[in-house]
């Protein structure tokens, strides 16, 4: 019998074994599907940018400097606002940075407003690149995607925004 008592004490959580036991299996566990989809997904957008000798991690990165050239105009963004936004890693967007900027498709200008700061910003060859990038992109996701209906893909995307704002909440 459950107790409707507000101040009754929370359930404890179920032990480890209690929490693999209640799925069935590992395989059957939501955080390890998740978890194994999203590094098969990971490798799959590593290879299929491989040939153009692009991360996924450096992707990003491109992909977010068009979003932000796009709505904000040719200003660029700034490398913590770029941390911020899409790897929430300080160290490693400052390596990615810097090889990508050593390729060619990023520069790093002074920021007019903040002598401290670098405003970073895509070049000629980093725009081309994103393009080429993104077009392949949509086709993969395309491929991936393609057997999710318009409600099975509203869904996903409701549960993944639910569990990353859960995840982000409880830190």
């Amino acid at each position: 019998m459950t107790s409707t008592d507000p101040h009754a004490a929370p359930p404890s959580p179920p032990s480890a074994h209690e929490a693999v036991s209640a799925t069935g299996s590992l395989e059957q566990a939501v955080a390890w599907r998740i978890t194994r989809a999203a590094r098969l997904l990971r490798l799959h957008l590593a290879g299929v940018l491989r040939p153009h000798g692009v991360t996924p991690e450096q992707y990003f990165l491109l992909y977010r400097l068009r979003e932000v050239e796009g709505a904000q105009g040719p200003g660029g963004c700034t490398q913590g606002e770029l941390v911020d936004r899409t790897l929430d890693d300080r160290p490693n967007v400052s390596r990615l940075l810097a090889g990508m900027e050593r390729a060619g498709w990023i520069e790093r200008r002074p920021d007019p407003d903040d002598r401290r700061a670098k405003r970073v910003h895509l070049t000629a060859a980093g725009s081309a690149l994103s393009d080429t990038l993104l077009a392949l992109a949509v086709s993969e996701r395309q491929r991936l995607f393609g057997g999710l209906d318009a409600h099975q893909s509203r869904v996903l995307d409701e549960c993944l925004t639910h569990l990353e704002a859960r995840l982000v909440a409880v830190g």
